[in-house]
């Protein structure tokens, strides 16, 4: 998943192990993520990440619903799901800041956090006007699972 800035900058590419089975991210026995900076340059690299998406930010015709996710896998099936819309992924939860959030100061962002983690994202965004769904009264999710999960689960 490359992070392409919205200049066209690649600031790194996050790979990430899948399970062919499940589709879901294997994390036994232990995470498998690795960086395309890493690969490239080793440890001598300084790092400066940005939405996974975002350089689609810079061709945008009409006035796209524009929806902000936490993983970048989530992200793609949103957008196949629904290609008419714009889908950024933070990477995580611990990156949404005020550098990363700043390129989506001049839109109108629908934030989709996973189920669980309303209060979080709620509080995280707070200094960004964007709008919030929640998912935790969704009886067809787990804690954990995301809009993607509910996708995938409505076209088994």
């Amino acid at each position: 998943f490359y992070q392409v800035d919205s200049l066209g900058r690649y600031r790194t590419g996050k790979v990430i192990n899948y399970d062919v089975n499940t589709g879901k991210r294997v994390k036994k026995p232990f995470s498998r993520i690795n960086w395309v900076h890493r690969l490239i340059y080793g440890d001598d690299f300084t790092l400066e990440q940005c939405l996974f998406g975002e350089h689609l930010l810079h061709s945008l015709q009409g006035d796209p619903d524009i929806y902000l996710v936490e993983s970048e896998k989530t992200a793609l099936i949103c957008y196949l799901n629904d290609p008419t819309g714009v889908y950024l992924a933070t990477g995580g939860l611990s990156n949404i800041n005020k550098n990363k959030m700043s390129v989506l100061s001049d839109y109108d962002v629908v934030a989709i956090p996973d189920k669980g983690g309303y209060e979080k994202w709620s509080e995280k965004l707070k200094p960004f006007a964007a709008k919030i769904m929640n998912l935790d009264n969704m009886p067809d999710l787990d804690d954990g699972e995301d809009v993607a999960d509910l996708i995938l689960k409505r076209h088994e």
